[in-house]
């Protein structure tokens, strides 16, 4: 089992990564195999090929996209992440919350996402 750095690690390091718009490095952070689910219940993203097209969707929403993380509890080889997304779409500033569940294997590498936000709530939201 991973240690809760490794989790805390991992985590850290997504959200830097989609911060930086690196699509290189949050793919590092996936294993091969992994499954990401954004939102639930939508069809699973599977592997890097597919976890790269979310990325690259996501990208795609707004230049100035930011992820705030409000609170990181983890537990075993889980993380969940309480999180905000703010992005300006159509000249309007939009955004929405949300919680993502983060499984991490012994080399801190994530296997696992679950998103859970329901995408009646975007609206607009003020910084």
């Amino acid at each position: 089992m991973p240690t809760s750095d490794q989790v805390h690690a991992a985590v850290t390091a997504y959200g830097a990564a989609y911060a930086a718009r690196d699509r290189a490095a949050f793919l590092a952070l996936f294993t091969p195999d992994a499954v990401q689910v954004d939102p639930y219940p939508a069809p699973a993203n599977v592997g890097h090929e597919a976890i790269g097209g979310f990325f690259d969707n996501a990208m795609n929403m707004g230049p100035d996209m930011t992820l705030n993380v409000e609170r990181t509890i983890v537990c075993g080889d889980t993380a969940a992440v309480d999180f905000n997304l703010r992005v300006t779409s159509d000249g309007m500033r939009v955004g929405f919350s949300g919680i993502d569940v983060f499984t991490v294997n012994d080399a801190g590498l994530i296997t696992n996402i679950l998103a859970y936000w329901d995408p009646s709530t975007i609206g607009p939201v003020a910084d």
